[in-house]
């Protein structure tokens, strides 16, 4: 009886005195058996992608910047490379996520370039796609990137993704799969997110994957049962997750989609290295655990919701335009 007290006391003590994210810390407890290095295939390796913005003094940006550390952290923990592109005005959050991103023994697993492509985040996340490459291209005799070299891209505040990575990263390896998208568990997509969040990014996914079916599975391609030239279909996509991985191989696709600017840059090109590259595409699901921290911060919130509204909007805008256009170069004329 004692023993159960204690154990009462200690966790109603965590539910109560919280950092912005300390919830993550629950979620380690869960992962204290997993290796605290990613076990990627041999002669396999990854960088993950994170572009970011923060001000010297928004409250709204405090909890982001604190599961931005977090992150660092997570990439040291995991040894998973990760390359920032950072616009913020101040050079204290570099010189603090490169801090964050050392491990004990000194070796450091985060890199932060300032951003210096014009441009929202969509333009951030193709000059961070375009180091890499340069990079890898450096490292090869022939100049070419190789095909087991995969990039990332995340929000930097989805701290959970790297523990996810090898598993991604192994699954593209035995799938042959040249583009990987992670699918939120549903359970835990809706009890980790701002219920608004969960709703509207759900219609999103639903939306996408029905104009699919309906623009471009008619010629065999996203969507369709069987395609007419033999390929894998894209499978239902979770569109409004965010990461992606892909092989450095393709990824000129994203650096070719040059007017995408928010959400469009992440996805467009997926649509492109499909119709135009004939590659594969697979959707894989995790047990992804969003921080809580941010559910407080945006539920029941107006600002959040109308963001929520306009991505939806662009989604079907952009990614949805995509894929009818697609679907006319195919079939000669519109669908409808």
């Amino acid at each position: 009886i004692a023993v159960t007290s204690v154990c009462i006391l200690i966790f109603a003590f965590f539910s109560v005195v919280r950092h912005p994210a300390d919830d993550f810390d629950l979620l380690l407890l869960t992962s204290a058996m997993e290796p605290t290095k990613s076990v990627l295939p041999a002669g396999w390796t990854i960088t993950v992608i994170a572009p970011t913005f923060f001000t010297d003094n928004a409250n709204d940006d405090k909890v982001r910047y604190n599961l931005g550390l977090e992150a660092c952290r997570q990439a040291a923990k995991y040894e998973i490379p990760l390359l920032i592109v950072d616009a913020s005005p101040s050079p204290t959050i570099s010189k603090n996520f490169q801090q964050a991103g050392r491990t004990n023994d000194g070796r450091s697993f985060v890199h932060v370039i300032s951003q210096t492509w014009k441009g929202k985040k969509g333009v951030a996340l193709r000059e961070g796609i375009h180091k890499v490459v340069h990079d890898l291209k450096e490292q090869q005799p022939s100049n070419h990137p190789s095909s087991s070299s995969v990039i990332a891209f995340q929000e930097l505040e989805k701290i959970d993704m790297f523990r996810h990575y090898a598993t991604l990263v192994r699954e593209m390896q035995s799938s042959k799969s040249d583009i990987v998208v992670p699918r939120r568990k549903d359970d835990l997509f809706q009890q980790t997110y701002p219920i608004e969040q969960y709703h509207s990014e759900q219609f999103a996914n639903m939306l996408l994957d029905s104009i699919a079916r309906s623009m471009m599975g008619r010629s065999g391609m996203i969507g369709a049962t069987a395609a007419v030239d033999d390929r894998p279909t894209i499978p239902s996509i979770d569109w409004t997750m965010g990461p992606v991985l892909f092989r450095s191989t393709v990824a000129h696709y994203w650096l070719d989609y040059r007017e995408g600017e928010t959400w469009d840059a992440q996805l467009v090109p997926i649509v492109d290295a499909y119709v135009q590259g004939r590659c594969t595409v697979m959707s894989y699901e995790i047990d992804y655990h969003h921080p809580i921290a941010m559910k407080e911060q945006e539920q029941g919130q107006s600002m959040w919701n109308e963001k929520r509204l306009h991505q939806i909007n662009v989604l079907t805008q952009t990614v949805g335009k995509r894929m009818k256009e697609a679907s006319v170069g195919h079939n000669g004329k519109t669908l409808t």
